[in-house]
């Protein structure tokens, strides 16, 4: 997050609308600015809690939420996500996965938590540019458009990856694993 990190883990039910990055202690406080501005990449509060077989089993049954950046450290990424929210949504990831079927592409699809949009999953075999996999993603969109003419696709938020490569001294977006319950 530009500006500074927010000391709210994402795993904070009444936290996870904000988008909020994870690892940092406790002692910072809860939905508060750092005092000092800096970069997150760059912040000495840093404190990742380890991904084991405790956080998955918090994750799997909704205690906590796990997130990930889907920007690698060289720019590439091992999956494209789309979000969708609002009205039509379901129609518009049906016709997002249809158009990747027509091409031999499988996607996954999950509803969000909050019940009013979901996120279509496709996932590579190997990491691809990040700026080559939101290309495809566009491409895929015009194609899932061209099924929907009646409909504009009005749900499609974003891509993740959101960036074609890492910010300077940034993580990328964070975007919450599926699984969730």
């Amino acid at each position: 997050m530009p500006g500074g990190c927010l000391s709210a883990p994402l795993g904070e039910p009444e936290n996870r609308t904000q988008g909020l990055l994870t690892g940092l202690p406790e002692r910072v406080g809860p939905g508060r600015l750092r005092e000092t501005r800096v970069k997150c990449s760059e912040c000495p509060h840093q404190a990742f809690p380890p991904l084991d077989e405790t956080a998955a089993r918090e994750h799997l049954t909704g205690k906590a939420v796990i997130g990930t950046y889907a920007i690698r450290e060289d720019n590439t990424c091992v999956f494209l996500a789309a979000d969708f929210d609002g009205p039509g949504w379901k129609e518009d990831v049906a016709a997002y996965r249809n158009a990747a079927r027509c091409h031999g592409i499988e996607v996954a699809v999950e509803r969000s938590r909050s019940g009013e949009g979901g996120h279509a999953w496709i996932f590579f075999s190997e990491p691809v540019p990040a700026w080559l996999a939101r290309r495809f993603g566009t491409w895929l969109m015009a194609k899932a458009t061209a099924l929907r003419p009646a409909m504009p696709l009005g749900s499609y938020d974003r891509f993740f990856p959101n960036q074609d490569s890492l910010p300077s001294g940034g993580f990328g977006n964070l975007i919450a694993l599926p699984l969730q319950s």
